[in-house]
């Protein structure tokens, strides 16, 4: 009987895991279709993090990119880092700041809009030492990179 029990239980469980629709998110990027159309980048800004972090993914995938009037084109419409003091000590000293990304950005495949303006926000708080000034401004732009990296990797799932 109680072995009946257990194996009810652990039938319900699995159930509530498989239909609780909890998916795993990877960056599968069609390359075939990409690299048959190519692809065309339009940055507002070509020097930012995300940029380089959309080039870098381009070319780890080895997509080709185009620029004739038929690619697919991905236009990167905003791209900004705002970085705001999170907390603040007894003292009145930042203690902790909070580092927003923003981006937006629309799919074309030719001159067809193929998605409507998308936008992406992500955020990290990291703690603040003025003894260790270089450290954390370099933690800072490590932030920053692994954010823009997160916002390649989501606008990349829509191809």
């Amino acid at each position: 009987m109680i072995n009946i029990i257990i194996k009810l239980f652990y039938i319900i469980t699995l159930f509530f895991l498989v239909s609780c629709g909890f998916v795993l998110q990877t960056t599968s990027i069609n390359d075939d279709y990409i690299n048959q159309q190519g692809i065309n980048i339009e940055f507002n800004d070509p020097n930012s993090t995300l940029s380089t972090e959309i080039n870098r993914t381009i070319e780890y995938y080895s997509l080709r990119r185009s620029n004739e009037s038929d690619a697919l084109t991905l236009r990167i419409i905003e791209d900004t880092v705002i970085e705001n003091i999170f907390s603040l000590s007894v003292q009145n000293v930042p203690i902790e700041y909070e580092i927003n990304y923003k981006a937006s950005y629309q799919i074309f495949l030719g001159e067809h809009q193929l998605m409507e303006p998308q936008e992406i926000i992500l955020s990290r708080v990291y703690t603040f030492e003025l003894n260790n000034l270089l450290g954390k401004q370099r933690e800072a732009r490590q932030i920053e990179r692994e954010l823009a990296v997160d916002i390649s990797n989501q606008i990349f799932r829509h191809f």
